[in-house]
């Protein structure tokens, strides 16, 4: 007897006899256009496991049922529509699940709630059901945006077309323009509720000086912001200073001026690695509006250190450069991340990592802190990042947009450049190796990438091996790629066509760390553009084309770094500042590192480093302690004056051709290991001072 069709958005699904499971159909495609195998062999009703759970825990309403009834059916139909709601962008609950690499689907604590194959076959039926596409959620997606934070930028746009506004954005004394300075600005116009013509005090006789004196007092002393929304009447009024000196615990909205709507949410809540007393915020939101004020006609004096417009780091040596690690302490942090990617997982593969920095802010573990289910690739992955930072020594993720396959263009994108001069000792033939990576922090200075060689084998290996995966996935059909952890095809946005994927990561899978086709892309603060700008540029429907983290996977990194950290770093007067910084900290590491192995040369290392300078490298990242010190003049003493004699009688006798033999020599060793495109060259002194190291 043929049992009644399951519906879905007026679609309807043939059942089997037994009323147990969807007949195979052929609508349902894989990405090479072929019937995929839920399509081949049909997909069973029954719905179990943590998903219909979790969905449950978000609000959605599965019922309960037995799988041959009526129920059982509604129950099936609601779980494909929850889970297509939670991987799209304009769903109420956008992007509750999240892809792990290719295996799995969590949520954002990390937990595992299905594996890709489950998800998969609801996906597909998503697919056929025509309910939407499913599109990615990106930072800069217009549709993924609460009503709040629409009504926020409606108002954020009449702001911005302010003349006063538009004067100070389009100055060419500041490097302000763009709409998160304009946003900036408009915070503290909303925290000292004022307009931009009353900043400025238009219409006054003061004098710069006291406008700046009624600026500061305002600012500092009067309770000019009242919280709104479901605030209202909650909490205390306070000052602009002590929104942005302080940590809020609440998310601070407008008071609308309608008491019929809704409060205007105007700053995210603060995260948690912000310390109260911290002067970053106060410092990003002075600077604008201080520029603001000066490119509306009123005159400055040279900041006082310490003053609310104050841009200078105060006493950063008394934290980051006190930074000390062991020789040991170092062996013991590389042990713990390659000894973590093969032991104490448990019988399904996973190992749980307890990350005590963040907490659950809501639910039953409020409070509690957060736990994340690891993977042996989750660990190798960050032993890949470990090492290639101990190479490159990058700035904080900037490790996640490395690209593991040639550079697509060598001169303006991140790769792997395979130099191809045989080293003495290597009798394998593998030859030098060159990474480039993507240094958005520095590209409005046109330094927007850094290169650097990889000296380690071990490290080289593991690089090749990666190079040598993608090579081998790329010659298979799509959906094989795609099984290895490789997207094979994009449709190129430059050419409007499908062609292959140049990008590809080379730490994790393609899209685990970074959304697939932004790999390549600036991040906000590289590419700057006004709010009109935005607003046409939305209009016409068009991407802004920024990078896209995929922020769930990489928290868990954070946890597995803070995890090693913990248990091989013994100085505890520094744990927040690990904790904290968990992979920016690897820059600190990776200068230990090189301090100590270079028996500590500062010249060598700041310049191999890509440090502006020895000063930058000791004020922030090694400063030299008694105990280095003396271990360096010990060593210096064994350098008697009379063997300095000896090797100078000995460079005197010799001819003026082994003396050009010898400086060819020293230059070319010298080029084998400076990058000249991105290393500053050195001054005289200091190149002498290389030459006779060489030598």
């Amino acid at each position: 007897m043929m049992k009644t069709p399951l519906e879905i958005n007026g679609v309807k699904f043939d059942l089997t006899p037994n009323g147990l499971k969807l007949e195979p159909d052929p609508r349902m495609k894989n990405p090479e256009g072929k019937i995929s195998t839920w399509g081949k062999k049909g997909i069973p009703l029954e719905v179990k496991g943590k998903l219909p759970k979790q969905l449950k825990n978000w609000g959605f309403k599965i019922p309960d049922g037995d799988i041959s009834s009526n129920t059982g059916k509604a129950r099936f139909k609601a779980v494909v529509e929850s889970v297509h709601e939670t991987l799209t962008a304009s769903g109420d609950w956008g992007e509750k699940l999240a892809k792990n690499g290719r295996h799995s689907y969590e949520d954002f604590d990390g937990i595992k709630i299905a594996d890709r194959s489950t998800i998969q076959k609801f996906i597909e039926v998503a697919k056929v059901a025509e309910l939407g596409k499913i599109d990615r959620k990106t930072p800069d997606d217009p549709t993924a945006k609460t009503q709040a934070e629409i009504e926020a930028e409606q108002q954020l746009s009449g702001f911005a077309r302010n003349q006063k506004v538009v004067n100070w954005q389009e100055s060419p004394s500041y490097a302000d323009k763009g709409q998160e300075n304009v946003r900036r600005l408009w915070r503290v116009a909303i925290l000292m509720n004022l307009t931009p013509e009353q900043i400025v005090q238009v219409g006054s006789n003061k004098s710069s000086s006291e406008k700046i004196k009624w600026i500061e007092d305002r600012i500092t002393k009067e309770k000019t912001f009242e919280a709104g929304g479901k605030w209202k009447n909650k909490v205390p009024d306070i000052s602009a200073y002590e929104w942005m000196y302080g940590a809020p615990e609440f998310k601070y909205v407008m008071n609308p001026p309608l008491k019929d709507k809704k409060g205007i949410a105007f700053a995210k809540p603060r995260s948690d690695a912000y310390v109260k007393g911290s002067r970053s915020i106060l410092k990003e939101h002075m600077k604008v509006l201080k520029h603001f004020m000066q490119a509306n006609e009123i005159s400055f004096l040279p900041a006082k250190k310490g003053s609310l417009w104050d841009q200078r780091i105060i006493k950063p040596s008394d934290t980051t450069a006190k930074l000390k690690m062991k020789a040991q302490e170092l062996i013991d942090f590389d042990k713990c991340l390659e000894d973590g990617a093969t032991i104490g997982f448990d019988k399904k593969g996973i190992k749980i990592v307890i990350d005590t920095r963040l907490k659950h802010k809501k639910g039953k573990k409020k409070g509690q802190a957060k736990e994340y289910e690891t993977t042996k690739e989750d660990w190798y992955d960050a032993y890949f990042y470990y090492r290639l930072a101990m190479e490159l020594g990058f700035r904080a993720e900037e490790g996640f947009t490395a690209v593991g396959n040639k550079p697509f263009n060598q001169d303006i994108d991140s790769g792997v450049i395979e130099l191809g001069r045989l080293d003495d000792t290597d009798d394998k033939g593998t030859g030098d190796m060159k990474v480039q990576i993507l240094t958005r922090k520095t590209a409005h200075v046109d330094r927007e990438k850094h290169a650097g060689f990889i000296l380690s084998e071990k490290t080289k290996k593991m690089i090749r091996d990666k190079k040598d995966h993608i090579e081998s996935a790329m010659k298979k059909s799509v959906l094989e790629a795609e099984k290895m952890g490789v997207q094979k095809l994009w449709i190129n946005p430059d050419t409007n066509k499908e062609e292959e994927y140049p990008f590809h990561a080379m730490i994790g899978t393609d899209g685990k760390y970074t959304a697939v086709g932004t790999m390549q892309l600036p991040s906000r603060s590289g590419k700057r553009e006004s709010i009109p700008e935005k607003e046409a540029r939305e209009a016409r429907k068009e991407s802004r084309g920024i990078v896209s983290p995929v922020n769930r996977t990489r928290l868990k990194m954070r946890a597995i770094m803070r995890h090693c950290y913990s248990v091989t770093f013994k100085d505890k007067d520094f744990e927040k500042y690990w904790n904290d910084h968990s992979l920016h900290s690897l820059r600190h590491v990776f200068a230990q590192d090189l301090i100590k192995t270079s028996h500590y040369d500062y010249a060598w290392v700041a310049q191999w480093g890509h440090w502006g300078g020895v000063e930058v490298l000791q004020k922030f990242y090694g400063a030299e302690s008694d105990e280095d010190t003396l271990r360096k003049a010990k060593n210096f003493k064994r350098n008697t004056l009379e063997h300095i004699a000896e090797e100078e009688k000995e460079i005197e006798d010799m001819s003026d051709e082994e003396k050009e033999k010898i400086e060819k020599n020293v230059d070319d060793v010298l080029e084998s290991t400076m990058d000249q495109s991105t290393i500053t060259k050195p001054n005289a002194s200091e190149s002498d001072a290389k030459l006779e190291d060489k030598e």
